[in-house]
């Protein structure tokens, strides 16, 4: 039997800083989950990993990486449908370097991505010439590439991801955006 919950996925270490639908103090997900399923206006649901708060939410955007809280998202209203709607802002995606996870750093993935990888740097980031756009068509275009860390310092480049397991809070020049069709 299929239960409301699992009409939800969840983003862990992840807070939602759009307007509040609801809140309940009662420490269970599965009433927060039940009331933002029947709820027209709630679009995601917070909870507080210690248990105390539930939030109702009115859009999917406007996630933060944020270690107290994760985020729960329903399957039936077009979750991941937008690149821009689930990026998580002042993160990166994880893991990443010599923990692998990067798509086109030189010999990981190679020759499986060679198309989605030319022109990458030693760490495995899209050339300053690939845009926002770019990175997004290349990514997407690739069934191994699962998203993108972007940075703007210097220059907006983005890294494409072939495993993301978590987002780490970081500078204001990070992103972590998740392919909306894997």
């Amino acid at each position: 039997t299929e239960t409301i919950g699992s009409s939800f996925i969840v983003i862990e270490d992840v807070d939602n800083d759009s307007q509040d639908v609801f809140t309940l103090s009662d420490g269970k997900l599965d009433n927060c989950l039940t009331k933002c399923h029947f709820d027209y206006d709630c679009k995601a649901v917070v909870f507080e990993k210690d248990g105390t708060t539930c939030k109702g939410k009115s859009a999917q955007s406007n996630l933060m990486a944020d270690t107290n809280w994760d985020t729960y998202l329903p399957k039936d209203y077009g979750v991941l449908a937008d690149w821009d709607q689930h990026a998580v802002l002042n993160a990166f995606c994880e893991p990443w370097g010599n923990s692998g996870g990067d798509l086109c750093l030189e010999n990981e993935n190679l020759p499986i991505c060679l198309d989605t990888c030319t022109d990458c740097n030693m760490a495995g980031y899209f050339p300053l010439s690939c845009d926002y756009e770019c990175a997004i068509t290349r990514c997407a275009s690739t069934p191994e590439c699962v998203g993108l860390t972007t940075y703007t310092t210097g220059g907006k480049r983005s890294k494409p991801k072939s495993t993301i397991a978590k987002y780490s809070s970081y500078k204001e020049d990070r992103t972590c955006y998740v392919d909306p069709g894997k």
